[in-house]
């Protein structure tokens, strides 16, 4: 019975703990797809006045094209770590029945570890996010990539960021990068855009 009530109890709280994740992911998809909605809408030519020039526009061409170039090749978000949790569905560690739904991977490194861009490009997006902590959000012409539970930003909105440059530092706490790439409104698995290891 103390056993059975031990496991009922540590079920509580998990189920307490995938719901708060839950909702925190929730909240962080939602500000990549308002994000995204935003930049696409306004990188849109409209018929009397668009808000993106000819010479963005090429420059947005030419970043994704060499964006996609580089798949398989980009280097790693962080300079040491490996992947704890994988892109898609997710079985808990424990509780084999339990799934999570990753839209991108989870790097465990070293706490305090510096979070580099991966590619060149320019921020759209930093925000707080309960769960997620410091968020970075880096455009790279129609492709994004997503940097979260940073303790710290070195960058804010619009600032142009080159390749491996400093974006923030990981969380001491829980020293684990979740990162995602998307393209528009597509999620894409990140291994198969980082260099393997």
């Amino acid at each position: 019975n103390k056993l059975l009530n031990g496991l009922q109890s540590e079920e509580k709280k998990l189920a307490r703990t995938l719901d708060q994740k839950e909702k925190a992911a929730k909240k962080l998809n939602q500000l990549i797809e308002d994000i995204i909605k935003k930049e696409i809408l306004a990188a849109t030519p409209k018929e009397k006045k668009s808000t993106t020039t000819s010479k963005e526009r090429e420059a947005m061409i030419v970043t994704s094209g060499n964006f996609n170039k580089a798949r398989g090749r980009l280097p790693w978000p962080v300079s040491q770590g490996e992947i704890t949790k994988s892109f898609g569905l997710n079985s808990h560690p424990k509780f084999k029945n339990v799934k999570t739904t990753n839209n991108g991977i989870d790097i465990t490194s070293n706490k305090d570890a510096a979070v580099k861009a991966v590619f060149e490009g320019r921020v759209v997006g930093v925000q707080f996010i309960p769960g997620f902590k410091n968020t970075v959000i880096i455009k790279h012409g129609r492709y994004y990539t997503v940097y979260s539970n940073l303790s710290s930003i070195y960058v804010k909105r619009n600032d142009e960021v080159k390749s491996q440059q400093n974006i923030g530092k990981l969380s001491a706490g829980e020293p684990e990068l979740h990162f995602e790439v998307w393209r528009g409104k597509d999620r894409l698995d990140p291994t198969n855009w980082i260099v393997k290891k």
